[in-house]
């Protein structure tokens, strides 16, 4: 199975009036996630190291509202549903690594979330913790029989796949 985590894009500041769950993407950030977005398809589409039919991909995403739009752009370019899921939000691994044992082993599952759960799970599974900037992704071999065995294929910054977008 592979795994890709997709990093949420540039959101919303924090700030006392503003509930956490409810920041949403700047004008600016989705028109960058957009393009990071467009990317991400493309790479996804072409790479022969993944020999993926669009058939054979998941987006799932946290609920909230910055990664649901995140995960919303992508499946557009895709033309794929997406779904939520709580632990991505939480980032509970031992829940990540329950819904993926139900998942066949020739699925890609696309996971957009937030930092640091991303990089502590890349970290957990393949010992890389890597630096997810917004709107960054990575993609990861992942064993359903062995998870900390995992590995990881590619991590591309938000920069270069905005350069595939283009």
């Amino acid at each position: 199975m592979q795994l890709i985590f997709l990093r949420h894009g540039p959101a919303e500041a924090r700030r006392p009036d503003l509930a956490d769950e409810s920041r949403a993407l700047t004008r600016k950030g989705r028109a960058k996630t957009k393009k990071a977005c467009t990317g991400l398809a493309k790479l996804i589409s072409s790479d022969q190291n993944t020999k993926l039919s669009m058939g054979d991909v998941q987006i799932w995403s946290s609920p909230l509202l910055r990664a649901r739009q995140t995960a919303g752009m992508l499946a557009k370019q895709l033309n794929l549903d997406m779904t939520e899921h709580m632990f991505i939000a939480s980032g509970n691994t031992c829940d990540l690594i329950s819904a993926l044992k139900n998942v066949p082993e020739d699925m890609t599952i696309i996971i957009t979330g937030h930092e640091p759960m991303l990089s502590e799970w890349s970290a957990e599974l393949c010992g890389c913790p890597l630096p997810f900037k917004k709107a960054a992704a990575a993609a990861i071999n992942y064993s359903i029989s062995k998870p900390e065995s995992s590995q990881l294929i590619w991590f591309l910054q938000p920069r270069f796949l905005r350069r595939l977008g283009d």
